[in-house]
């Protein structure tokens, strides 16, 4: 009677065992496909953030490119402007020279004519 009751027991045990064993097998399949799927994603999330970088970068460059093409056009245009504004004085400065000599030249003519009626 012993025996049998400890041959049950070893039955039960070993289904008990053999249940355990299976559901540690269930239990690490399914923590290996959790980790792969996540992996998986963090690599698509890492995968997707670098091209997202990479994008930016190549678009930060040709920015810059830009900036520095307009920045040469800006300077051009400045250049211009200054020298159209070097330009307008001078002729400013010589208009005014023309007509300080014009009211010399008027003065001296005044002048003369002056002169010249007394005798």
């Amino acid at each position: 009677m012993l025996t049998l009751i400890y041959k049950e027991y070893q039955n039960v045990k070993s289904q008990r065992k053999a249940q355990l064993e299976s559901k540690k097998q269930v239990m690490l399949t399914s923590i290996n496909q959790v980790s792969n799927e996540l992996l998986a994603k963090i690599d698509e999330n890492v995968s997707k953030a670098y091209i997202n970088q990479h994008r930016l970068n190549s678009e930060f460059k040709e920015l810059v490119s830009q900036l520095h093409i307009y920045q040469n056009h800006v300077n051009l245009w400045l250049k211009m402007v200054t020298d159209i504004r070097s330009s307008l004085k001078e002729l400013g400065d010589v208009e005014c020279w023309s007509m300080k000599m014009e009211e010399d030249a008027m003065l001296i003519d005044h002048c003369l004519q002056s002169v010249l009626s007394r005798y």
